[in-house]
Order: C-alpha cells, then sequence, then structure tokens
C-alpha cells in the first residue's frame, strides 16, 4: 500500500457506510461506495444474461456486501480494502451466479461468469 493510500479515510475503520433504504422521487442520495471500481468490463454473456441489473451487481460489490461469499472470504475482502488488495465478490442473479473482481490498484472492474474466470 503505497504512502497517499495509508493516508486516506477508512470506511470500514468505523463501520460500514449506510444508504438510505428509501429514497424520495426526484432526490439524490450520496453515494459513499468502500472502493473505487476503475473501468468497468463485463464478458459478453455476463451482459447478455445482467442487461440493466448489472447496475445493482457493481453497487452490491461495491457496498462489501456478501452475496455468495463464505464469512472467511467475506471477511477477506473487507481486509482487501485496507490493504489495497484484489477485491472478488459472488453474487446470484435469477439462479445465475456472477463473479465481480477489482483489480488491487483499482484501475479495473471486471463482471463474469464463474466458468470464465
Amino acid at each position: 500500500m503505497n504512502e497517499a493510500t495509508k493516508q486516506q479515510s477508512d470506511p470500514i475503520e468505523d463501520g460500514f457506510i449506510q444508504k438510505p433504504t428509501e429514497a424520495k422521487q426526484g432526490e439524490a442520495w450520496a453515494y459513499n461506495p468502500h472502493f473505487k471500481l476503475g473501468s468497468v468490463f463485463a464478458t459478453p454473456q455476463a451482459v447478455s444474461l445482467l442487461g440493466p441489473n448489472i447496475v445493482d451487481l457493481l453497487i452490491s460489490h461495491a457496498d462489501l456486501e456478501q452475496g455468495e461469499l463464505c464469512d472467511d472470504d467475506h471477511r477477506l475482502n473487507k481486509d482487501s480494502v485496507k490493504e489495497g488488495t484484489r477485491i472478488l465478490s459472488k453474487f446470484k442473479v435469477d439462479g445465475t451466479s456472477f463473479y465481480v473482481i477489482t483489480e488491487w490498484d483499482r484501475s479495473l472492474a471486471t463482471v463474469l461468469l464463474p466458468e470464465e474466470y
């Protein structure tokens, strides 16, 4: 982890940042993800199966939701935010599993199916 990363505030340190559960129509809400996704890429098969749901999947990933991860892997993701290592999420949408991977340097996030990994 470089010096600039160490000096940034740690959203995990004080617990998760909660987004509003109900947004009023026409009002924006502040969104503070736990980390930057970087450029977002997805495999053609992931895009064809997810369609616009890909946005929800990316938000869940950036919110560090547990999804289909075991407790140990979920804890590793929390540590990855602090340590500047790769973050891997697994979510199921309409019965199909998807991975979302953000690289260690936060330059790139990729959505793909497990068999494409």
